[in-house]
């Protein structure tokens, strides 16, 4: 069997695609079509094939990785799945030292989904140096009111507009995606505005999960508060930077990249994570 390592052709590997998506991440059927159809571009995508077809594949997002004051040229890498009759074979990890050749970013960085990717991700080089936290509502109450809470179906327009208006503290790390990409990965996330500052919110089931908050510490269990009495039976959380929690591994390219990571231990990390 000739293996190759390629950029992923939709007109011809589509349905290859969709049923190794399928295969990978099978919750998540009808999303991988939709990403397919509509993210690529501005994503790439590159795979491995085997008698030309598809076996293994893996994205690269674009955006903007702001450290502090600093801005990286970045590329997040997404949706890496390999077929099971071919695992262990090393093709994921020639896939992903082929992404390294093929871009002009000066990081990679990524949320690795188990611990064995993490092992791999760490053999390849990924520093795992983003944090964050999270942080339950209890029942303590809050001194201070939440005001004028509303909420709004996710659009991307209003998202960036939201992160200018109330993202004053660039101490902590965040991402920047083109638009397009928003829409399609955050289409089921709910945009919460409130006097002082917004959220971005994912909810299942079981639970409300504000993946991003901005807003002044003292406001935190007001918010926390004001949605456990919307939802009483979810839990609710919500996911700062800082903390001991795993929130992504970077792999600096340039001198640039190297230059601004490699001297932190840990990175505050804000914002969300495409892992929800």
């Amino acid at each position: 069997m000739e293996m190759t390592v390629k950029p992923i052709n939709l007109t011809e590997d589509k349905p290859a695609l969709s049923a190794l998506w399928r295969t990978a991440f099978p919750e998540d059927g009808a999303f991988g079509d939709l990403f397919l159809s509509e993210a690529l571009p501005p994503a790439a995508g590159w795979g491995c094939y085997v008698d030309e077809r598809p076996v293994s594949m893996a994205f690269l997002l674009p955006a903007d990785l702001h450290i502090g004051d600093s801005t990286l040229k970045a590329q997040y890498v997404y949706g890496v799945a390999t077929l099971p009759q071919y695992r262990g074979r090393g093709y994921a990890s020639t896939l992903m030292s082929a992404l390294i050749q093929h871009t002009d970013a000066d990081i990679l960085y990524l949320y690795p989904a188990t611990d064995e990717a993490k092992r791999l991700y760490k053999k390849l080089g990924y520093r795992d140096v983003l944090r964050r936290k999270t942080v339950d509502f209890c029942s303590i109450s809050s001194d201070f009111p939440l005001k004028n809470l509303r909420f709004y179906p996710f659009s991307a327009e209003k998202y960036v507009d939201l992160r200018q208006k109330y993202r004053h503290n660039t101490a902590f790390c965040h991402a920047d995606f083109p638009e397009k990409l928003l829409n399609i990965l955050l289409a089921n996330a709910v945009l919460l505005e409130f006097d002082s500052g917004f959220a971005l919110m994912h909810e299942n089931e079981n639970n409300c999960i504000l993946s991003e908050v901005i807003t002044i510490e003292t406001l935190l269990p007001a918010l926390l508060s004001a949605l456990h009495d919307l939802r009483p039976d979810k839990r609710i959380q919500a996911r700062l930077p800082g903390g001991t929690e795993g929130a992504g591994m970077l792999l600096p390219l340039t001198e640039k990249g190297r230059s601004l990571t490699d001297s932190f231990q840990s990175i505050a990390f804000g914002g969300p994570l495409f892992d929800l």
